[in-house]
């Protein structure tokens, strides 16, 4: 008889265990959707369990959850290493299958209070948010620096994100300071960045790092630590990240470690890449393409008719899209397609995508709508528009 009471205290143990982990997910992330997202699929959660975090996913997902397990899997050591600390609790990567599902998320609306204001990762609590936008390389960039980040607060704090921004004035930690060094830590750089901080060091907006706020911040603070890495020993920055977090200051950590006030070490950083840049202006071309350029505007997909009469390409106004058409010849340009709305939240460039049919009458261009890939074909002669829903397509990166 006592053997055959054991069997349903088991289940009801268990049946308890699953409901407090469905629960624990369901009021941290599955929130009901506000009245200014717009939901267009409804999501249903499953997940792998690890010893050190969880991976979460939802229908068509189970690949790229197990590929973020194995890759957090190799990292997360790595980066403990790095930064001298080891997580104290279990950490969740929420895994979205596209920008465009992320999107229809409350996420950003909890960010605003308790998650991270820069960087390419969105964090809230000990939950890192992730989504694919086509490319493994940016996939794993999200998944290193989630992991930077709770790792980074964890040391200066020993608390979640959201408290690590809320102190952030009693720990004087400068946007820059921090988001750099996730990033810089994290390894992520490209060609893009790298351009951004030529512009930014050369037309002197960089010049005062402490006013820079986002991606501005992010990039500046990466070449910063860079510098300190070149100019002062690749082991530098742990006595920097140490001593700030033993002093509450990052400009005595500065002065102590390198020898230099905090002012002369950003004049003597920016001195330093204005030397190395300035010297490939030259190189530039005397003319350039009159756009009409703003500080939030990107320009993108520039795409030239095989018979080289026009361009098409793309800007981008914090997520505003246009994609134009103009005359090489008479230089009259004309609006072909808009979508999206000014926002400065979850800009996705890699739509539209632009191709030239080999007739050069025809420009195509492929777009997310509404979490559907589409493809347009568009008549240049009469302006004739046909569009084509890519069935089972869940991301197209070029064609």
């Amino acid at each position: 008889m006592p053997s055959t009471k054991k069997y349903p205290i088991l289940i009801l143990l268990l049946m308890a265990f699953v409901s407090m982990a469905r629960a624990q997910f369901y009021n941290g992330m599955n929130m009901p959707f506000g009245k200014n997202r717009v939901q267009w699929g409804d999501f249903h959660w499953s997940y792998y369990m690890n010893d050190n975090f969880d991976v979460y996913f939802y229908q068509g997902g189970n690949d790229l959850a197990r590929y973020a397990q194995a890759y957090a899997n190799d990292q997360i050591p790595r980066l403990e290493l790095r930064l001298n600390s080891r997580f104290s609790k279990k950490i969740q990567f929420i895994v979205f299958n596209s920008m465009g599902d992320f999107k229809q998320s409350n996420i950003n609306l909890e960010e605003e209070e308790n998650g991270n204001t820069g960087g390419i990762t969105k964090i809230i609590g000990s939950k890192v948010i992730l989504y694919f936008d086509g490319d493994y390389t940016h996939f794993e960039a999200q998944i290193r620096e989630g992991i930077t980040r709770l790792l980074f607060s964890q040391v200066m704090n020993g608390v979640s994100v959201g408290s690590q921004i809320r102190n952030s004035y009693r720990y004087d930690i400068p946007q820059w300071f921090q988001d750099g060094l996730v990033a810089y830590i994290a390894g992520n750089w490209d060609c893009h960045k790298e351009a951004r901080l030529q512009r930014g060091i050369t037309s002197g907006n960089y010049k005062k790092i402490n006013h820079l706020r986002d991606d501005d911040a992010q990039i500046a603070g990466y070449s910063f630590w860079n510098f300190i890495d070149e100019k002062y020993g690749s082991k530098t920055f742990n006595d920097i990240l140490a001593l700030a977090e033993s002093t509450s200051n990052v400009r005595k950590a500065l002065l102590y470690v390198t020898g230099k006030e905090y002012k002369a070490l950003l004049k003597e950083w920016y001195e330093f890449y204005k030397v190395r840049y300035e010297s490939l202006l030259v190189n530039q071309p005397a003319d350039v393409m009159p756009l009409r350029y703003k500080k939030y505007r990107n320009f993108t997909q520039p795409r030239i008719s095989p018979k080289g009469t026009h361009i098409a390409y793309v800007s981008n106004d914090e997520g505003k899209i246009r994609l134009w058409l103009e005359d090489l010849q008479t230089g009259k340009r004309q609006q072909l397609y808009t979508a999206g709305y000014h926002s400065d939240e979850n800009i996705d460039t890699s739509f539209p995508l632009l191709a030239w049919h080999p007739n050069g009458e025809i420009l195509s261009f492929i777009i997310e709508e509404k979490g559907k890939i589409q493809l347009y074909n568009l008549d240049i002669g009469s302006g004739k528009k046909a569009s084509t829903y890519l069935f089972d397509f869940q991301k197209v990166s070029s064609f």
